[in-house]
């Protein structure tokens, strides 16, 4: 499944979301955005998501709305959300807003890979 904003692929059962703009900005990106994980989570249950961010320089706070009710939907079910490929700008959002304690957050898809598959071996 993709659209203008993510590309969406699997790697057994773990959802992989690349965001493949450089601005999540807009009413309508956020929207596609949300439109395209919401029912993804509800599909996969339970979830064991990465969203990849290395395309994306800035973020809205719309756009971390859409993440932290994403992250809460799949906690309820007892699925995994990883971040990953964060830039600093973003990071540091993140670290301000205390949100780097909510999202488990990692360098790369490889290593958000590897946070998932042990969160299912504990």
């Amino acid at each position: 499944m993709n659209n203008p904003v993510v590309s969406v692929r699997y790697a057994g059962k773990v959802v992989i979301v690349e965001i493949t703009i450089p601005r999540l900005l807009e009413d309508a990106q956020i929207m596609s955005l949300e439109e395209t994980l919401s029912p993804l989570v509800e599909e996969c249950r339970p979830t064991k998501m990465i969203i990849d961010f290395s395309r994306v320089e800035h973020l809205s706070s719309s756009a971390l709305g859409v993440l932290i009710r994403i992250n809460s939907e799949i906690k309820k079910q007892g699925g995994f959300l990883s971040l990953c490929g964060i830039n600093k700008r973003i990071l540091e959002i993140f670290k301000i807003t205390k949100l780097d304690q909510v999202f488990t957050i990692r360098k790369d898809v490889s290593e958000s890979h590897k946070a998932i598959l042990l969160s299912i071996n504990e």
